[in-house]
């Protein structure tokens, strides 16, 4: 699992450097990674979700690949077809590429932006849409460029549309965009466990996003999302390893045992151990430092499928 993750952050990584140079070898890349995604999503059980925990891969790969396999999964959950989900995800996996014309010191800059560097980066938008033009991209897939950053109350970027004015691909990349953001934000310290950003985006960021589309991802995130700590009723604590959309209180752990060392860590799913529940999710201010360092929740939080995960 982590393997095929590794692999698939190493193409997108390999995709952003032939964009620069061989674009039409990073298509050809882009449409791999996309398609082996969306068959593992659409295949007969669909697929569980997994996070990934530490620096698998050069922190700018994770960002395009997690936001391609958070909203190929909300496709599928809002019951799009291959094809919509083909161009949902090649879309998402190129949102960003208009920022490989925008300078580092903009891009990784960890306090405020100006003025000026803020309207900088959002050009990302106009640089992508244009390069994707040069690359002959579908429609669908220009318009998820154009729009990723678009809002339903009209607060977003760079034409401030509303509603139905956006295409639908586009209002489900800009969920998984968002949701990436808030839990990888480029100062690791104000990042949110994933359980935070659910419940930011619906309390406090609901009228910027598509209602049907938020309420099918907070579905199919779980309960319990990927990268979450929790402590069971036993009282012991663990981090959400993965979850099957179909069984959302029942993931798979990993379990915080002092006894047992750290990279021997004992995995559990919940769905084969009926003795054991979650009885709460805690933020990691809550779990003692020991349980913290051995839990490790975030680094950097990325997540892949694993299309070998199925139920009995």
């Amino acid at each position: 699992m982590d393997r095929t993750f590794v692999q698939a952050s190493q193409r997108v990584k390999s995709l952003n450097q032939a964009l620069r140079n061989q674009p039409e070898d990073a298509l050809k890349l882009a449409g791999e990674v996309v398609r082996e995604l969306v068959d593992a999503l659409l295949g007969e059980d669909g697929a569980a979700l997994h996070s990934i925990n530490g620096k698998a891969a050069d922190d700018a790969y994770l960002h395009p690949l997690n936001v391609t396999v958070l909203a190929v999964m909300l496709g599928r959950q809002l019951g799009y077809d291959s094809e919509a989900c083909h161009s949902l995800g090649l879309g998402a996996l190129l949102h960003d590429m208009g920022k490989l014309e925008v300078p580092s010191k903009v891009l990784l800059k960890a306090e405020p932006l100006t003025r000026p560097e803020q309207q900088l980066l959002q050009l990302h938008v106009d640089f992508g849409l244009r390069r994707g033009q040069q690359l002959m991209l579908d429609d669908e897939v220009l318009r998820i460029i154009q729009e990723h950053h678009e809002y339903c109350d009209g607060s977003g970027y760079p034409r401030g549309l509303r509603e139905a004015a956006i295409g639908r691909l586009s209002r489900v990349v800009s969920i998984a965009n968002a949701f990436d953001n808030l839990c990888n934000p480029l100062n690791p310290g104000e990042g949110l466990s994933p359980h935070e950003a659910l419940a930011l985006m619906f309390k406090l960021q609901r009228e910027r996003f598509d209602e049907v589309a938020l309420k099918a991802f907070i579905r199919c995130m779980g309960i319990y999302p990927p990268g979450s700590l929790v402590q069971l009723e036993d009282e012991r604590y663990a981090l959400v390893l993965g979850m099957h959309p179909s069984l959302p209180l029942k993931p798979t752990l990993i379990l915080y045992e002092p006894k047992i060392p750290k990279n021997e860590a004992l995995i559990v799913n919940l769905e084969q151990e009926p003795q054991l529940t979650i009885a709460r999710s805690l933020r990691p201010a809550q779990l003692p430092p020991e349980a913290l360092e051995y839990l490790n929740p975030r680094q950097q939080l990325s997540y892949y499928v694993d299309p070998r995960t199925s139920r009995s």
